[in-house]
């Protein structure tokens, strides 16, 4: 029997690369969008659209009506455990029996903000009694695409991760396990740990942008105060900003570096490395 999943945040990093790998095995796919705007991209995909709004049980409830499983991404915030609840409550209510989360590496940990928040939005989950897997990924290798401009421009890499090693993932890949651990109930009640398939230093990382730039790359450091006052320039609110810069901190004391097997194990082949990445999108370095 073909499943029906509903992904939230389905125009997002991750939530757009789910869609994509639950049409390609063969699931149908609700798409939870809150620009309709955003919602052509989707429905060309193959991807059934329906309004979302994260402050309206009721209107989740519907939009999520006939799913089976849910994709959930909600905002990291301060208010991540509330709007993880209205959620919940949303997909019992809609009939939903399988949550499959998004949190991050190390939230069990609790030692950062955004572990705190995560964690206590897993908590709600458990306490449903819905079905649930748990996603930990590390840092997006995606996350690169914001560096590329003063790259390309000043030939600059503004880094916030010192020198520490991180095992970057790739966005693709965790679409790709989360399409994989919706559709198989084999990954109930299991948190698997996604990071690519190397650790890479600063210096790492600054030879692969220069490899892919053609000309020289230089690293400029940037944390603490400064990263904060730059999220905040951005509209990003006090407490977030201030959580966002903690996260990067954490990142680049090496606890970051660790390589996980559950891509892997997970999909049958090895994680894209931030190599591949790197070479796919050359141009866009230049």
């Amino acid at each position: 029997m073909t499943k029906t999943i509903f992904v939230s945040g389905a125009t997002g990093n991750t939530g757009r690369l789910t869609v994509q790998a639950l049409l390609a095995k063969g699931a149908k796919v609700v798409a939870g969008v809150h620009s309709p705007e955003k919602a052509d991209a989707l429905k060309s995909l193959g991807a059934e659209v329906r309004p979302f709004d994260l402050s309206d049980i009721g209107a989740m409830t519907d939009a999520m009506r006939g799913t089976e499983g849910l994709y959930l991404v909600t905002p990291v915030s301060q208010h991540t455990e509330t709007l993880t609840s209205n959620m919940v409550q949303a997909a019992k209510v809609a009939g939903v029996s399988h949550v499959v989360k998004l949190s991050g590496l190390d939230v069990d940990k609790g030692d950062f903000a955004f572990a705190q928040w995560h964690f206590a939005a897993e908590e709600v989950i458990r306490a449903s009694g819905l079905d649930w897997t748990f996603l930990h990924p590390n840092s997006f290798i995606q996350n690169f695409y914001g560096a590329l401009p003063t790259i390309k421009v000043q030939g600059v890499y503004y880094n916030t991760y010192a020198t520490a090693p991180v095992s970057f993932v790739d966005a693709r890949d965790i679409g790709d396990v989360a399409a994989t651990a919706l559709l198989s109930r084999d990954h109930v009640g299991q948190i698997y740990n996604l990071t690519g398939p190397d650790s890479l230093s600063r210096d790492d990382v600054v030879a692969l942008f220069s490899e892919a730039a053609g000309k020289s790359v230089q690293s400029v450091d940037v944390g603490g105060s400064q990263l904060i006052e730059t999220f905040l320039g951005f509209g990003m609110p006090q407490t977030e900003a201030a959580a966002t810069a903690e996260l990067l901190g954490y990142t680049a004391t090496g606890r970051a570096s660790r390589i996980s097997p559950d891509v892997e194990t997970l999909l049958g082949r090895a994680p894209r490395s931030l190599a591949q990445w790197t070479q796919e999108n050359a141009q866009a370095f230049r």
